[in-house]
């Protein structure tokens, strides 16, 4: 034991050492220095190494009484080092912060830091990082309940390109019911694969608001769709794609819908329980067209028209090539005398196209007395029809042409 010099200290343990002011190295090995406070410092076992110095402890360098330690490299190698006894990952160096728990430190390759403690750790300044014990980490959260979580709060979240959280920058923020993405003013954000040095687009959000889809111009239409290959541009399909009225519904605004289907190959039914109105000069058709009803003030041009209802046309009808077309007609059908109406059959062809070509009414004297006549298809046949309403003498005579085709 050893008393080098100082006040009131004593070695009572053997191989121990005490120096300083009232130092009790009072165990076997125990090395105590005591600074010259006025009050006993001793050991508390074996083999202790213990230092009193409220100026703080330098090593290497002197002391900035601000700390308790202060160590200085004096070559350019490791300023510490904290070794554990087998240098595995629990190991490396355990940690006590004056509990019964542990933290601990480890370099399992070179370069390389880990930290493991039992619950999670958190990086804290005005805010915090969180890393939960199952890996999750927290952001503004000590709670984080998924890999990467954010304070519950309204606002800026992540910002890709731009620090001043109230200027225009690239990122991500949420606000009630909202998540928005958002990009600077004049500036465009798009969707595609690869990588950012090496990026394929596949859609576009320009800064008004208009999308493309397959191309970058999306500056003139909102919706700009453009195919990359032969197939689909756009396909439309309902939950169960097989009913007319389910194909693809479509809302322009109201309570009321329009269907869209292809209810065979290269087949397109258009259904709308008000109609369909195709607003032009004049309406093409390459190939058959069946429709309740046929109404234009331009032209129409098909290969062939079914229709239930009635076709009115302010110009002309072309159907096809003009070869292999045949006039027939005219048939004729009357009623005379007598309230009802007379029908005749006219031809049966899904091929044809009948219309009213003549009407003579005679002996109507009053305006209780009416005529109609009717030129319309039914099960595959095509009729004329005279009726006469309440009438004393009067007449009609219907009569009706036909055009057919191959």
């Amino acid at each position: 034991a050893s008393v080098p010099g100082g006040f009131n200290n004593s070695a009572a343990g053997d191989y121990s050492f005490a120096g300083g002011r009232r130092a009790k190295a009072l165990h076997l090995g125990s090395f105590v220095w005591a600074d010259s406070t006025a009050a006993d410092f001793s050991s508390t076992g074996n083999d202790e190494f213990l230092i009193r110095a409220l100026g703080g402890v330098g090593i290497g360098t002197g002391v900035e009484t601000s700390h308790s330690l202060t160590i200085s490299s004096l070559a350019n190698d490791d300023t510490l080092r904290l070794m554990g006894p087998d240098g595995s990952f629990r190991w490396g160096a355990r940690l006590n912060f004056g509990d019964g728990d542990f933290v601990y430190l480890d370099e399992p390759a070179d370069d390389e830091l880990t930290i493991f403690a039992k619950n999670k750790i958190t990086l804290s300044s005005s805010g915090s990082i969180n890393l939960a014990a199952n890996g999750n980490v927290g952001i503004g959260t000590t709670t984080p309940g998924i890999p990467l979580t954010f304070a519950d709060a309204l606002g800026n979240k992540i910002s890709l390109w731009g620090q001043d959280g109230n200027a225009d920058h690239f990122g991500f923020g949420i606000q009630a019911g909202t998540l928005q993405m958002y990009s600077p003013a004049n500036t465009s954000i798009a969707f595609g694969h690869g990588r950012s040095g090496a990026f394929t687009e596949r859609m576009r959000i320009a800064a008004n608001g208009n999308v493309g889809i397959g191309t970058n111009a999306a500056t003139e239409h909102q919706l700009t769709i453009l195919s990359t290959t032969s197939d689909d541009t756009l396909r439309l399909l309902g939950p169960d794609g097989g009913n007319l009225r389910y194909g693809a519904r479509i809302n322009f605004g109201d309570g009321d819908f329009a269907y869209i289907e292809e209810d065979t190959d290269d087949h397109l039914t258009i259904f709308a329980s008000g109609g369909i109105a195709l607003d032009s000069n004049s309406v093409h058709f390459t190939g058959h067209v069946t429709a309740p009803s046929v109404t234009t003030t331009g032209h129409v041009a098909a290969a062939s028209i079914s229709t239930s209802g009635n076709v009115t046309v302010g110009g002309n009808i072309s159907f096809g090539s003009a070869s292999g077309f045949t006039h027939f007609g005219p048939v004729a059908r009357e009623r005379r005398n007598s309230q009802g109406c007379n029908v005749v059959a006219i031809i049966q062809s899904a091929k044809a196209f009948c219309s009213l070509s003549l009407m003579n009414v005679e002996d109507i004297d009053s305006n209780a007395e009416t005529a109609q006549c009717n030129v319309y298809i039914s099960g595959g046949w095509w009729y004329v029809q005279a009726c006469l309403g309440p009438t004393g003498d009067a007449d009609v005579v219907c009569q009706a042409r036909c055009l057919r085709w191959d």
